[in-house]
């Protein structure tokens, strides 16, 4: 199982490599997993231009302009959460399209959300959208599930709004 979502995610990276879009990650759950997958070949210095790894709230409010009240009136695994954290990675990195994930992956709950609750964000210069995913798996699948699912977006992002 794990084969066949990372050859997705393969395929889905080379689409995006091919759409000349300047890319952007700031992720919690997935711990810089994204950025890997969209680093993995030769070239994607072209139109990779970052990422930040936010897994603590602190490093949420100090890297990726996540507000404190957001974190403490939503909590990190939050809709609000997320798009703060695309928007605000999309401002410093100035990208087409910045993506975050927060999530839990398990393998213990936070007593709020049930495992596998991921949320991401996509954001430009122009628009956040986000959305909520239950993943099924062990941990590694759940985060793979999530990278997955953000490759997916940018490419619906890119066709649906034709940014290049």
């Amino acid at each position: 199982m794990i084969n066949q979502i990372e050859t997705q995610i393969v395929s889905l990276v080379d689409t995006i490599a091919k759409q000349g879009v300047t890319i952007a990650t700031v992720e919690s759950c997935t711990g810089g997993m994204l950025s890997q997958y969209l680093t993995a070949k030769a070239g994607s210095s072209l139109w990779f231009l970052g990422a930040l790894v936010t897994y603590s709230n602190q490093s949420k409010i100090k890297l990726a302009s996540v507000s404190e009240v957001s974190l403490s009136k939503y909590g990190p695994i939050s809709q609000c959460v997320a798009e703060e954290m695309s928007s605000g990675g999309a401002k410093i990195f100035n990208s087409d399209i910045c993506v975050s994930i927060t999530g839990l992956a398990g393998p213990s709950g936070d007593g709020i959300n049930p495992i596998g609750t991921v949320w991401i964000s996509w954001s430009t210069n122009k628009s956040t959208h986000s959305k909520v995913f239950y993943l099924d798996g062990n941990r590694l699948e759940i985060r793979l599930r999530a990278v997955l699912e953000a490759c997916n977006g940018i490419n619906k992002m890119i066709k649906d709004l034709k940014l290049k």
